[in-house]
């Protein structure tokens, strides 16, 4: 437990601490983390330390990040394999022996940064060995290496040289570091909700990797509730539902929010809402409820959000009711420009002789 190895995704740079501090003060010890700046002074390093008071609490952060690639317990750092065997070798022992004990098992990964190493075709696991082989002198694992289901991971981190650099930077500094994997961030929800599999969406659904950091930045979670005021089809609106929040949104376009579209493959009518359309059958006088789907949130197995309602956020319907107060766990949202979809209001384009705005018609309400 205390300081560890903070290795980051290097995509949206300016989300990755702040994505950090939101779940920390999500779990409840925000207060308490501690950053120092990475090897070399560079600030867009994906290498920094953060203190977190405990491993369980380093595990709830790191466990729903999307840019932390993972909280590493560095063993050792160095510019050199020497430099990288001395500081192995000068961590407490006791601190060590757990994790490479016999009837352990471990497995240990190469996760380079700028650079990919490769085995041989006869021996796949090369380059992996060759690592361990190199920490021989200092570090003897007594357990068994296990490619599936190890007890413990370590990592071997390598970043390139600067003329090695490919697609990076080339302002950050060689570092060789070694440790035990912690926590992971989880990824997987960029390919359960990609964009292209999904049967409703408009021009200008939210990237899924920016909406989950999005939500992720406002804390998402069970039992809060999340607001949208511009959600189309709803796309951050399942960010925030994968979390277990409770959903709500609103938008200026009814065509977006009620009536959907076509389904390109099966013809079937797609949307996001599920407003309830009454016919009345006049022999007998009752109502007849009629529901459409919650395409996108069926399809994932979401709760559907709680409502969904067509407000003008310019002048929008809470304005005057106090008791909305302190409802709202968060707001997310993507505000329209107008560039790539243009909004249209409910009702008539031109006003009246006398300045009013013609009423929407019957069956468009």
């Amino acid at each position: 437990m205390g300081w560890y190895l903070c290795y980051f995704l290097h995509r949206h740079l300016d989300f990755r601490r702040e994505e950090l501090q939101a779940l920390a003060d999500m779990a409840g010890c925000g207060g308490e983390i501690k950053w120092r700046e990475p090897h070399g002074g560079v600030d867009h390093s994906p290498f920094w330390k953060v203190y977190i008071p405990t491993e369980a609490l380093a595990v709830e952060i790191c466990r729903r990040s999307i840019l932390t690639r993972a909280l590493i317990e560095v063993w050792g750092e160095g510019d050199s394999q020497e430099e990288l065997n001395a500081s192995v070798k000068a961590f407490p022992d006791a601190n060590k022996a757990p994790y490479i004990a016999e009837n352990t098992t471990f497995k240990v990964c190469v996760e380079d940064f700028g650079k990919t190493e490769h085995g041989t075709e006869k021996n796949p696991w090369s380059h992996v060995v060759a690592r361990i082989d190199a920490l021989k002198p200092v570090l003897e694992f007594k357990g068994r290496a296990r490619m599936k289901g190890a007890e413990h991971i370590f990592w071997s981190v390598e970043s390139a040289h600067p003329n090695a650099l490919k697609g990076v930077p080339s302002d950050i500094p060689p570092r060789m570091y070694f440790g035990r994997v912690v926590a992971s961030g989880d990824r997987s929800p960029l390919s359960k909700y990609e964009l292209r599999k999904r049967r409703y969406l408009g021009p200008t659904s939210m990237d899924v990797e920016m909406g989950l950091i999005m939500c992720n930045m406002i804390q998402a979670r069970p039992g809060g509730v999340v607001w949208d005021p511009f959600c189309g089809t709803g796309s951050l609106l399942i960010n925030a539902a994968h979390f277990g929040a409770f959903t709500m949104g609103s938008d200026i376009d009814i065509r977006v929010i009620k009536w959907g579209k076509k389904d390109g493959k099966t013809g079937e009518n797609v949307d996001v809402v599920s407003f309830f359309s009454i016919s009345v059958c006049t022999i007998r006088l009752t109502a007849c409820f009629v529901r459409s789907q919650w395409t996108n949130f069926t399809d994932y197995g979401l709760e559907p959000p709680v409502g969904l309602l067509r407000m003008d956020l310019h002048k929008h319907s809470w304005t005057n009711m106090k008791h909305v107060e302190g409802m709202l766990q968060g707001v997310v949202g993507d505000p329209p420009y107008g560039v790539r979809a243009g909004g249209r209001k409910s009702g008539g384009r031109k006003r009246a002789d006398d300045g009013s705005i013609k009423p929407v018609p019957e069956e468009h309400r």
